[in-house]
């Protein structure tokens, strides 16, 4: 569960909510990596990554014509439980180049598994989470990605809660 955010202000609210929904998903599934995109329909930008990212991928968006941009635009996480498995239709669709920047920061040579998840409230789509594995990490699974969406279903309330309490 993430904690009610009532006390605090803007900016530093949306940060703690977005570290903790990071934290609860290495904790709860073993995920390696963890990456919160949010923004609107036209820019989605890094916000937050467990561990942290250093600023070394502070302008690191969610391109078009990728697999993340598709999970955005029709609301439906894509699971790629093996990345090497090159039977997989989804594979070709993922970003190469986010893949290699992603790796290159955290020193990871290899990756195993990527979900990404959107982050919607109602019918406003609000980001996305990609949850990542190591190479000798564990596979991610259909429990997984039930796992990840009740963290984002929780994550989007609370990322609603704030901006109608801002306005």
């Amino acid at each position: 569960r993430i904690s009610g955010l009532e006390a605090e202000e803007g900016e530093v609210q949306v940060e703690r909510l977005l570290q903790e929904a990071a934290e609860q998903l290495h904790t709860a599934i073993g995920a390696d990596l963890v990456l919160i995109y949010l923004g609107d329909n036209v820019q989605v930008r890094l916000q937050r990554s467990f561990p942290d990212h250093g600023g070394n991928l502070s302008d690191l968006r969610i391109e078009k014509n990728t697999l993340a941009r598709k999970v955005i635009d029709q609301r439906l996480a894509v699971l790629v439980a093996d990345l090497s498995d090159t039977a997989d239709e989804n594979r070709q669709f993922l970003d190469q180049n986010t893949l290699k920047r992603i790796r290159d920061c955290f020193s990871v040579p290899r990756l195993r598994s990527w979900l990404c998840v959107p982050v919607v409230y109602g019918k406003r789509a609000l980001g996305a989470i990609k949850v990542l594995t190591r190479e000798h990490g564990r596979y991610l699974g259909p429990q997984d990605q039930e796992v990840v969406e009740s963290v984002v279903r929780r994550v989007a309330w609370e990322l609603q809660k704030v901006s109608t309490r801002q306005i």
